[in-house]
């Protein structure tokens, strides 16, 4: 065999061999990816799992430097080889913002000399992830580009599943907090009167509008003797779910406290006392608490800084702005100032939480109290069905396409 076949054969036997050493490490590269998905499938912990990336980049590609950074609320080290620490004093956040896919660091840049590529892995435009290498330079059978196209392929395996499994869980939670609210908000309706009263004493009708899933409104109007009943409606400062809670906390103290049929001074002293004591000091209860009696048409009342009702007769209304300051502000109320007005035949109350006067339309204008007053004077005559009904259609007009800002609670009483 001439020189020149023997030199050519060597040639073709030396590109066969390579040729299979570079098909044996995509191989390996193949089954790390599979035994990577394989651990993700069976929820390895996530510890375990970068454990594992950094033991294939390190043992396996021969990767000299190493860090890992991934974002779960802030951003955090998971992974470091040969750092020298350096991630003590980087902040991916501003530190690697300007670089996107692959790129290479500078030597005199924070990350030092050891390091000299970067991996940005982003989800929705977003980075959740970077590795930086160094020590990366290529094998006798893989180039340096094909080496780090796999560490990034790895890299976006172990931190995409990580975070899928994280937003998994989210929304699991999210599910979960969202059923229980449901549940809570069934629960908390349970406890607002459902059924207008319709009597030769009186007419009522309610409407409650929520803000948000658990709201901070209650009100009631209930019999506690054959003459005798007692009313509220009442608002927790602030909003969700604390208010909720202390609205129901306050509701179930209402109904047991109103069946003793105390003098309403008592009774607000009591309902301000227990108040307190809920919500330590901490919210407060605006309400409009009153007594009616059918024999004598005498109506007692207290205002704890709440909206005055509004007591129409004919076309002058009376506001009910006695009483004392919100319930719960003070372990013991200051002083207190019953009010008392004698009910004429056909005498409307109209009742509300501030969330009505807070509507405001697209031009930032409010349903302030004269147009409340004015729709109220207007609609007076009608039932009190319809004059709620008929308001919540004027407040869905001039609101057009802005958002309830609060809890919408409104109670009307005609007396008969």
């Amino acid at each position: 065999m001439s020189d020149a076949l023997k030199t050519s054969y060597e040639n073709l036997k030396l590109r066969f061999v390579e040729k299979e050493q570079h098909a044996s490490m995509m191989q390996l590269h193949l089954r790390s990816l599979l035994q990577v998905s394989e651990a993700v499938n069976q929820n390895m912990p996530e510890k375990a799992l970068y454990q594992m990336f950094q033991n294939i980049l390190v043992a396996q590609l021969h990767v000299e430097n190493l860090l890992l950074f991934t974002f779960d609320e802030k951003w955090n080290c998971v992974c470091s080889h040969n750092s020298f620490q350096v991630e003590n004093d980087l902040h991916p956040a501003t530190d690697f913002v300007t670089f996107n896919n692959i790129a290479s660091l500078p030597k005199d840049g924070k990350t030092g000399s050891q390091f000299e590529i970067i991996i940005s892995i982003k989800r929705k435009q977003q980075p959740i992830a970077y590795v930086l290498l160094g020590g990366i330079d290529k094998s006798e059978v893989e180039t340096k580009e094909e080496k780090i196209n796999f560490i990034k392929s790895l890299t976006n395996l172990v931190v995409a599943s990580i975070d899928n499994k994280r937003l998994l869980k989210e929304q699991l939670e999210r599910e979960y907090y969202q059923k229980e609210m449901n549940n809570a908000v069934i629960a908390q309706n349970l406890l607002l009167p459902n059924e207008a009263i319709k009597n030769e004493y009186v007419e009522v009708f309610y409407n409650y509008i929520p803000h948000k899933d658990i709201g901070g409104d209650y009100y009631d109007f209930f019999k506690t003797s054959d003459q005798d009943y007692v009313f509220c409606i009442c608002d927790v400062a602030g909003k969700g779910v604390a208010s909720g809670l202390i609205m129901s906390n306050f509701q179930a103290i209402f109904k047991i406290f109103a069946s003793q049929k105390l003098p309403i001074d008592e009774f607000v002293h009591l309902l301000n006392n227990k108040t307190f004591n809920i919500s330590n000091g901490e919210k407060h209860i605006t309400a409009l608490i009153g007594y009616y009696n059918v024999a004598n048409k005498k109506l007692q009342y207290v205002n704890a800084g709440h909206n005055a009702s509004l007591l129409v007769r004919g076309n002058h209304i009376i506001e009910l702005t006695k009483g004392t300051t919100p319930l719960g502000t003070f372990e013991d109320l200051l002083s207190l100032n019953i009010g008392e007005e004698t009910i004429n035949k056909e005498d409307l109350l109209f009742n509300y939480t501030d969330g009505l006067i807070d509507i405001v339309n697209n031009d930032d204008v409010n349903f302030d109290e004269n147009m409340l007053k004015n729709f109220i004077l207007e609609h007076a005559s009608e039932s009190v069905l319809n004059i709620i009904t008929n308001l919540n259609i004027e407040l869905q007009t001039f609101k057009e396409n802005m958002l309830f800002p609060d809890d919408v609670s409104t109670m009307c009483v005609r007396f008969r």
